[in-house]
């Protein structure tokens, strides 16, 4: 369910300009592509994104609970924090994970890290409820374990190894 409505906020992080897109329909698994696990405690973000659910005005778009949930999450456990992505804290909730999907992740947050100011230009471009930089982080972070999935926890379909390749998704119609 968030995958739907995350695809429109891809533009907010740009890794390649290519002529071909991926084309994702109902039911596509995206985030199986790599499965290195993410560290981070699972309940926290079920419980943030369960309250910016329950707490949104009707009729507002779905998106912004799932960009408050993502503020929220990564407020509460620490990682980001306004326009600060705290990599210390990132190390600590990946320290019990095994060395290799370790690595992957820590390397995916310190690229994001290194392009936080191009993310916070970006998130200030959106109109949501929330500050959508926590979620921009948290796509990031994503798209790089993706594009650098050791082989190990890689799922090699046609789909996985476009993203593997940094195809961006095609813009819904809205």
């Amino acid at each position: 369910m968030i995958t739907t409505f995350v695809l429109s906020l891809l533009p907010l992080v740009v890794l390649a300009n290519y002529e071909e897109c991926i084309s994702v329909t109902p039911g596509t698994k995206m985030d199986q592509c790599c499965l290195v696990p993410s560290g981070l405690p699972k309940e926290v973000l079920e419980d943030c994104l369960e309250t910016a659910a329950m707490n949104q005005v009707p009729n507002r778009e779905a998106r912004n609970s799932i960009i408050c949930g993502y503020e929220c999450f990564m407020r509460k456990i620490g990682v980001v924090v306004n326009q600060t992505i705290y990599i210390d804290k990132v190390e600590e909730y990946m320290a019990k994970l095994e060395p290799i999907a370790r690595d992957s992740r820590i390397a995916a947050w310190k690229i994001c890290f290194v392009n936080r100011l191009n993310l916070v230009a970006k998130a200030k471009m959106h109109p949501f409820l929330c500050y959508p930089f926590a979620y921009a982080v948290h796509y990031c972070v994503r798209a790089m374990v993706d594009q650098n999935c050791p082989p190990e926890y890689f799922n090699d379909t046609e789909m996985c190894r476009k993203i593997r390749a940094g195809v961006p998704f095609c813009k819904s119609p809205e």
